[in-house]
């Protein structure tokens, strides 16, 4: 509903949707469906970041960094499928957005990733950030 139907919602009831979805991710053990919801996640971010974030800035950091400090796990991904590429690409690009353009909720990101990441997950947002498409 949020991606193909978004134009048919009460307005007032996307936050909570988008609450509840964030709620249920990340997704770790179907990883088809893991590229599809973390595809839709970084359109999101990159488009409707304040919707996410709501008016809670730090849940939503902290949310927000468990699910990046999983997506970019190298199970996910498969560098000789360009299609999968396209999404960790995008995964990356949200992550360096949420880093550095963000405005205010760039420090609270960075910040909430330092502290409740385990060290695997901040190599895994650490690698986003880093993240460049080699031909």
């Amino acid at each position: 509903m949020l991606k193909f139907q978004n134009e048919h919602l009460d307005q007032a009831i996307i936050p909570q949707l988008l609450s509840y979805w964030l709620d249920k991710l990340p997704i770790t053990h179907d990883v088809e469906e893991a590229q599809l919801q973390y595809e839709f996640l970084s359109d999101c971010i990159m488009g409707r970041l304040d919707m996410l974030i709501g008016g809670n800035a730090e849940a939503a950091a902290s949310q927000l960094a468990k699910i990046m400090g999983e997506a970019f796990d190298e199970k996910y991904f498969d560098e000789k499928k360009p299609e999968q590429v396209q999404i960790k690409l995008k995964v990356a690009n949200a992550v360096r957005f949420m880093m550095g353009s963000a405005g205010d909720f760039s420090e609270t990101f960075k910040q909430t990733c330092a502290t409740i990441l385990s060290a695997e997950q901040q190599k895994n947002v650490e690698s986003a950030f880093n993240y460049q498409v080699t031909a």
